[in-house]
């Protein structure tokens, strides 16, 4: 009980501190809308789309000849060695690079997502120290903030920092 006694005004006194904080060095960002409205993040965008688009482009000439060559098949009625060994090794070409495909696809993903959060990471940084910031809290949609007063976002505000940084402007 007798601890008690301490922690309520404490607690009250922190509350009192906090409030001041709160609308002076405690903001938050929308993270979603920050990442893809930042240029970083548009410009890869568009490579990934490119390197999409060609390995698409690839995989749908191995799968014209494969279904070319299935359909040979069927209308057969004695089925050459030669000719089934073909069917196996562009049945497995094309399933082979569709995997391979897939894994280059995940893992330039990844890479173009950590040098975006880097690159945000470190601007945000600069950005709450040259805007006396305390905290930058980051709103993902997860839970993880569940209110913050609109005045308390920021989020455009470093969108246009972060691409003028980006862009070479400041």
């Amino acid at each position: 009980m007798r601890k008690l006694q301490y922690i309520i005004p404490l607690f009250f006194i922190l509350l009192s501190c906090g409030e001041s904080k709160d609308s002076e060095g405690i903001v938050y960002v929308q993270n979603m809308k920050l990442y893809s409205e930042f240029d970083l993040a548009i410009e890869l965008d568009s490579e990934l789309q490119a390197f999409s688009k060609e390995r698409t482009r690839e995989l749908d000439s191995l799968m014209m000849a494969l279904e070319n060559l299935t359909a040979q098949l069927e209308r057969m009625e004695e089925i050459p060695t030669e000719t089934y060994q073909s069917y196996n090794d562009l049945r497995n070409a094309v399933m082979y690079r569709e995997k391979n495909y897939e894994e280059e696809l995940i893992g330039l993903t990844q890479k173009y997502d950590q040098q975006i959060w880097e690159r945000i990471n470190g601007f945000t940084k600069t950005f709450a120290e040259e805007n006396n910031y305390d905290m930058i809290l980051g709103a993902s949609g997860d839970g993880s903030l569940m209110y913050a007063k609109d005045t308390l976002d920021v989020t455009d505000e470093l969108i246009l920092f972060c691409n003028n940084n980006y862009n070479g402007l400041e």
